[in-house]
């Protein structure tokens, strides 16, 4: 099941620390919750949970009952959008404190959201969901296929990226500058189409109807089509596509992202992707 996309909603800017050990890669572990997606297992002010992990939330949140537990009483509004334009509105928690293996990042506020209630019936619980914004600043490595999230040193960076392929990406930040999602280039006939890189979005990849025909697909048609879409030289989106009517120009999820290991560098506005660790 596809989560409600808030397209870059919904959190803050946070301050970054530098993994533990400065010579060497933080290594998180990804757990898979079937039928929903990457989770990660973090402490928030000292309450344990698991998250849900997803590039494309562009929100670090908590849910109702984590939010009590670690002394929150939400208040204010903080809106975002799905990526089919729907509103959606959530209340926000002061200051809060994430801290995974060497890692550790302190989150000016977090939003507060009823997670499961848009998961499968039966869905294990979630304490909330992770997006990039808890990262900004940082470089990181999603190996989606492998179940890793890699927090990258300056030297582990370098030596990544030597044997990767340079991606066009850009930032987005909406909620008023708080989130973080990132964009990568499409090529077309008419300029560059900008796309979600999607870790939540297990289903099909998702094609806006505006630019349809420039990726080989068709308007109008409701069931799943072939797509096959240059971002690079070398580097092809190979997948099933449903075209919607969206507010960004498409949604690249693991269809794509678990065939290659996806480096973002957060403070640069930079991305690579190389061909998947077995």
């Amino acid at each position: 099941m596809k989560l409600p996309k808030l397209t870059a909603v919904l959190a803050c800017a946070f301050m970054i620390s530098e993994p533990a050990m400065a010579d060497s890669p933080d290594v998180l572990p990804l757990q898979e919750v079937p039928g929903v997606g990457l989770a990660l297992d973090v402490t928030v002010d000292g309450h344990l949970g698991r998250f849900l992990f997803d590039t494309g939330w562009g929100v670090s949140a908590v849910t109702p009952t984590v939010a009590a537990i670690i002394g929150c009483k939400p208040w204010g509004r903080v809106t975002g959008f799905r990526a089919i334009g729907e509103r959606l509105d959530s209340q926000r928690c002061n200051a809060a404190t994430f801290r995974a293996g060497g890692f550790q990042a302190k989150a000016p506020e977090v939003i507060v959201v009823d997670l499961m209630k848009f998961l499968p019936p039966g869905t294990q619980p979630l304490s909330g969901g992770i997006g990039l914004d808890l990262f900004a600043g940082h470089t990181v490595t999603i190996q989606s296929h492998l179940h890793r999230l890699v927090l990258e040193t300056s030297a582990s960076r370098e030596a990544r990226i030597k044997t990767a392929q340079g991606i066009t990406v850009r930032p987005v930040r909406d909620a008023q500058g708080a989130a973080l999602t990132v964009d990568v280039a499409v090529p077309t006939a008419d300029g560059p189409a900008w796309m979600e890189l999607d870790t939540g979005n297990n289903g099909p990849t998702l094609i806006a109807a505006h630019v349809a025909d420039l990726v080989g697909v068709k308007a109008g048609e409701d069931k799943p089509q072939p797509l096959t879409m240059p971002l690079r030289p070398g580097v092809t989106v190979r997948d099933a596509a449903i075209v919607r009517d969206l507010i960004l120009d498409g949604d690249i999820g693991r269809g794509f992202l678990d065939h290659w290991d996806l480096t973002l560098d957060l403070a640069q506005g930079k991305g690579w992707l190389a061909p998947a660790q077995q």
